[in-house]
C-alpha cells in the first residue's frame, strides 16, 4: 500500500502561495508595459501617486492623474488599449510631457 503525502499538504499550499504573491505586490511602486497596439506604445503606473503615463505611437508623452488601480488593471488587460484610454483614461486629468 501505497501512501500519497499530497493530501497532508494540499490545504496549506494554496494559502502559502497566495500570501507571498500578496507581499510581493506590496513592494511595487511602479509597473510598466509595453502594448501591441497601433496607438499606445508604452505606459507607466505608480501606485502610490494615481499616475499613469502613458506613450502614444506618434512619440507624444501625456501623464493622466487620479487613475485608480482597477482602471490599471483594465488597461493593461484590454484587447484594444487605444479604444479603453479613450473611453476610461481621457476623463482624467492630464498634461502633455513630450
Amino acid at each position: 500500500h501505497c501512501h500519497d503525502t499530497t493530501d497532508e499538504y494540499e490545504g496549506s499550499i494554496p494559502f502559502l502561495v497566495t500570501n507571498f504573491k500578496l507581499n510581493i505586490m506590496s513592494k511595487i511602486t511602479k509597473e510598466i508595459v509595453l502594448f501591441d497596439s497601433t496607438a499606445i506604445e508604452y505606459a507607466t503606473y505608480k501606485q502610490k501617486t494615481l499616475r499613469l503615463t502613458l506613450m502614444w505611437a506618434n512619440g507624444s508623452y501625456y501623464e493622466y492623474t487620479e487613475v485608480d488601480p482597477h482602471v490599471w488593471e483594465g488597461l493593461r488587460n484590454s484587447s484594444s488599449p487605444g479604444a479603453f484610454v479613450n473611453e476610461f483614461i481621457k476623463k482624467h486629468n492630464y498634461k502633455k510631457l513630450h
